[in-house]
């Protein structure tokens, strides 16, 4: 009868979400607990317990996967099998959705752990610079909306925007797509214990992707969870603890690699320097945490790193950035990445330099057949223009007359862009329709 029992693979996914259901209560008690485990022993009674909940989470996952559960990636390329069999699929479907709940609660029961063990369950806040949520999230504020007059939009000053300007804006956007919390939008969190239910979801719900039908909705499951370790571990750091110390141990804990950790260190440096301006947080971002963050991650170093950067007026670093990043890198990124390089060497009057770069991302542009040619030639004519305008506006447009133009990608791309721009802007003061008639002297030559 046991054998049976056991054997019934119905009854042990019903036994095995009833056990979830009561850890999840469990640990939601623990997280609205007033003293935090204060007391003797309460601090361990509170760790051991939310120690039993992972456990258990991370049970109920081994389980459904030993049932049938699949990832992300299995559920795409076995959909349409599933369909071939209703009943078989509906159950594929809860065992799926209840894997899914399982990893985001063992996660959210992992921080919860940390937070008790570094103190900070107890206190209910992180102990940070700011001397209260009010100031914090008011810092935010300003920081938003600085960041949004650098990049350029009209709605400065307003936060319901959908512009992300601040990176913590990209990870709060990805969650309250996927997740439909719109909790999860009001950063700076309250509390320790309000920024685990805003990010994993409360104890009336379970935080996973759990939108969409045929799995197509959780196929990114584990994406969102690294997403959601992100922000938390952001959190942390925003609140000003000091780097090394227990923001580094939860990383840990939480399998966070260096790479990713110097990444999420390096956005809430940034962020915070929308409102800090002084010297000795520059210096840590353009001298220490940038070139790190550019040597661990190479090319996958998010472009927004270095844009931030620049329009932050450290020019200089980003350009550092840019090279460390695409170290023996031979292939075409994208028309921001191309726009991007030319801009950073026109700012510090690397004009040949400039110029230079043009050419290569146009010629890695045609070489990598991604880009259609218009696409190419739209491109040569907004690097050209950067270009014109710098040269315009010192006076020196003989520097870029001087230059081969016509060597460029498609038959002189760069060239047909110049002739084009000098006859748009002829009547300008600074543009005069002599400088057509030079070019072509110079050519000659």
């Amino acid at each position: 009868a046991v054998e049976n029992r056991l054997r019934d693979g119905e009854n042990i996914f019903q036994c095995m979400r009833d056990l979830m259901e009561e850890e999840k209560k469990e640990m939601g008690k623990a997280l609205k607990s007033k003293d935090g485990g204060g007391g003797k022993g309460g601090d361990g009674d509170i760790s051991s317990s939310l120690a039993r909940s992972m456990a258990t989470f991370q049970c109920a996952r081994r389980a459904f996967e030993t049932l049938g559960a699949e990832d992300g990636g299995s559920r795409r390329n076995n959909n349409n099998n599933n369909n071939n069999n209703s009943k078989s699929g509906e159950m594929i479907e809860k065992l799926n959705e209840l894997r899914d709940v399982s990893i985001n609660l063992a996660n959210k029961a992992e921080a919860a752990m940390w937070a008790v063990e570094e103190g900070f369950l107890k206190r209910g806040h992180l102990g940070n610079k700011f001397s209260g949520a009010a100031k914090w999230s008011n810092e935010v504020k300003e920081r938003r909306t600085n960041a949004k007059s650098a990049f350029g939009f009209d709605d400065a000053n307003d936060d319901d925007s959908d512009e992300c300007c601040l990176f913590v804006d990209v990870l709060l956007r990805y969650l309250k797509e996927k997740s439909g919390n719109a909790d999860v939008a009001s950063y700076p969190f309250k509390s320790v214990p309000d920024a685990l239910n805003a990010i994993w979801g409360g104890s009336g719900g379970d935080g996973s992707n759990n939108r969409g039908e045929g799995g197509g909705g959780r196929e990114d499951e584990e994406v969102s969870q690294i997403v959601k370790k992100s922000l938390f571990l952001y959190y942390v750091l925003d609140a000003g603890l000091p780097w090394k110390d227990a923001p580094a141990r939860y990383a840990r804990n939480a399998r966070i690699g260096s790479k990713t950790y110097s990444e999420i260190r390096l956005a809430s440096l940034l962020d915070e320097s929308w409102t800090f301006a002084n010297d000795p947080l520059k210096d840590i971002i353009t001298n220490e945490a940038l070139p790190n963050c550019a040597t661990l991650s190479g090319r996958f170093l998010p472009l927004q790193f270095v844009k931030v950067v620049h329009l932050r007026g450290e020019t200089a670093a980003a350009l550092r950035t840019l090279r460390a990043r695409d170290r023996n890198d031979f292939t075409f990124e994208s028309v921001e990445k191309a726009t991007l390089e030319v801009e950073v060497r026109i700012e510090l009057g690397l004009v040949a330099e400039a110029f230079l770069c043009a050419k290569e991302q146009l010629s890695l542009a045609v070489r990598s057949g991604e880009e259609e040619s218009i696409v190419v030639e739209q491109l040569a004519n907004i690097l050209t223009m950067k270009i014109a305008e710098y040269c315009a506006d010192v006076r020196q447009l003989d520097q870029i007359i001087a230059m081969p133009l016509q060597n460029t990608a498609l038959n002189g791309s760069m060239e047909r862009a110049f002739l084009s721009w000098l006859w748009e802007n002829k009547i300008r003061e600074d543009v005069s329709a002599e400088h057509t008639m030079l070019y072509f002297l110079q050519r000659g030559r």
